[in-house]
C-alpha cells in the first residue's frame, strides 16, 4: 500500500473526523468529560471513548491545523521572495544612477532580509581581540526589542587597523 493510500485509509477518515467533532465540541465550550459523553452517543464511536481520548483527539486535530496554518504560511513566504527578488532584479541596474531606484533596491533588500529571517537593521561594529589577541572588526546583531539609541559609541579603531 502506497502513502497517499495509508493516508486515505477509512480508518485514517473516520479518526479525522472523530478529531473534527471533538474539536468542534471544545468551540464549543464543552469540557472533555462532557465530550466524551457526547462522543460515546454517536454512532461509530467506541462507549468506550474517554476523557483522555477527547483530550487527545481535540490536541490532534489542534496538531493537525497548526500543521497547515505553518505550510500556507510558508507557501505565502516563498511566494513574496518570488515576487521580491523579481522586483529586485528589474530596478538592480537602475539604481546605479537612479536614487529613487537605489531607496526601492534598499528598501526591497530589507523586506527580503526580513523574509529570509536574516538579522535586520540593528547592527553596530565591535572591536574585539580573544585573550590578548589581535584585534579584529565584526559586524554584530542586536536582537533584543529595545529599539532606542546605544549609550555608548563604537570604539575607534586605533592606528594602522582599518574596517573595510
Amino acid at each position: 500500500m502506497d502513502l497517499q493510500q495509508q493516508q486515505a485509509s477509512p480508518q485514517r477518515v473516520a479518526i479525522a473526523e472523530r478529531r473534527i467533532i471533538a474539536l468542534a465540541l471544545r468551540k464549543q465550550g464543552g469540557s472533555y468529560r462532557q465530550i466524551a459523553e457526547q462522543m460515546r452517543r454517536m454512532e461509530g464511536i467506541s462507549p468506550k471513548y474517554s476523557e483522555a481520548q477527547a483530550h487527545n483527539d481535540v490536541r490532534g486535530a489542534l496538531r493537525e491545523l497548526i500543521t497547515r496554518m505553518d505550510e500556507a504560511a510558508e507557501e505565502v513566504r516563498r511566494l513574496e521572495l518570488e515576487r521580491l527578488d523579481e522586483l529586485l532584479s528589474a530596478y538592480w541596474h537602475r539604481a546605479k544612477t537612479d536614487p529613487q531606484a537605489a531607496q526601492l533596491v534598499l528598501s526591497i533588500m530589507g523586506k527580503l532580509e526580513v523574509l529570509r529571517g536574516l538579522p535586520t537593521d540593528k547592527r553596530h561594529v565591535e572591536l574585539s581581540g580573544k585573550d590578548g589577541g589581535a584585534l579584529v572588526w565584526k559586524v554584530v546583531y542586536d536582537t533584543t526589542e529595545d529599539d532606542s539609541p546605544s549609550q555608548s559609541e563604537p570604539p575607534s579603531a586605533p592606528e594602522g587597523i582599518h574596517s573595510e
